[in-house]
């Protein structure tokens, strides 16, 4: 899929989540979105992100957590959407870090 159809699918997608939040909360977003795409081998910044991404990716779906715990430190607010178990308590941080036993099995 290139470029062009990427921006015009992320744009259909915000105008289309614009358009259902005036509806809900009965308002307008006259908000000025833009959308650019970029390769992560092409934006140092990009490719810090996806490294702490992948590192928390590796703890939940292989119980790994060499790479997290170099960067745990860094890293100040994990929420873990898929645990409706511990809601609204489902969010770790320094002071409640993420390990392996509290993570729950999908």
């Amino acid at each position: 899929m290139g470029n062009t159809v990427r921006i015009q699918n992320m744009n259909s997608a915000i105008q289309n989540a614009i358009h259902i939040f005036n509806q809900k909360w009965k308002t307008e977003n006259k908000s000025n979105i833009r959308v650019l795409i970029q390769k992560t081998s092409e934006e140092p910044l990009l490719q810090a992100a996806d490294y702490v991404l992948w590192t928390i990716q590796r703890a939940y779906e292989r119980g790994e957590f060499r790479y997290y715990n170099f960067l745990q430190d860094k890293i100040c607010l994990i929420h873990d959407i898929f645990d409706f178990g511990k809601y609204p308590q489902n969010y770790y941080s320094p002071k409640n870090p993420l390990e392996a036993k509290k993570i729950d099995p999908v």
